[in-house]
């Protein structure tokens, strides 16, 4: 029986190839550690992000701009993941979370714009891409929330984790295993270096 249950839905025409790349990163990792029904779906309109009220002065995607599309994305899932164009909006996060009562179709949301200056640069040696990083942050949050993952991806630095500039990668898989995998020093080193090696290619 699987974990949980997982939709990828990606908004807008013209979706950049990087974004499906991150999508497999992501859903790389987390079948190490767990069991997920993925599903990845597209839709060709770009979803309208909210504007978030003059004191925030920012947009971002929640769950009652996604109830537009009732067909999509589909029931049933634990997790929906959104990701839109942002297409030059000031977005309040690079990422958020909600649980059912804010989500979509009873589920939980991450909602995540993919079209940031930053979403396709590399983060150190552990994430081939930011956008990566952002969607792994997300869906542990989630977890955490429904209860599949016993520690909190917001208290990465409570629990020992010193790699924010990698994305603290170390740090998600610790949580998926359920808090026994760590990297070995002569792997971070080995990383380290592979890390300087790219760079001057």
């Amino acid at each position: 029986m699987e974990d949980v249950k997982v939709c990828f839905a990606v908004f807008g025409g013209k979706i950049d190839k990087r974004v499906f790349k991150s999508i497999r990163e992501v859903q790389k990792l987390f079948d190490k550690y767990l069991d997920v029904g993925w599903k990845m779906l597209t839709v060709t309109r770009d979803i309208k992000p909210s504007y978030w009220g003059e004191k925030m002065d920012c947009w971002f995607v929640c769950g009652g701009d996604v109830k537009e599309y009732e067909n999509h994305p589909p029931d049933k899932y634990d997790i929906y993941v959104i990701l839109w164009k942002a297409k030059g909006k000031k977005t309040c996060y690079g990422g958020g979370t909600w649980g059912p009562d804010f989500g979509v179709k009873d589920g939980w949301l991450c909602s995540i714009p993919y079209d940031l200056w930053d979403c396709f640069l590399p983060i150190g040696w552990q994430w081939r891409y930011r956008l990566s990083q952002r969607m792994s942050h997300e869906l542990l949050n989630a977890l955490h929330g429904l209860g599949v993952v016993k520690y909190s991806v917001e208290k990465c630095y409570d629990y020992g984790f010193r790699d924010p500039l990698n994305g603290w990668r170390e740090c998600h898989e610790w949580i998926l295993s359920g808090g026994k995998k760590k990297y070995s020093w002569w792997y971070k080193l080995l990383m380290w270096l592979y890390t300087i090696f790219r760079r001057w290619r």
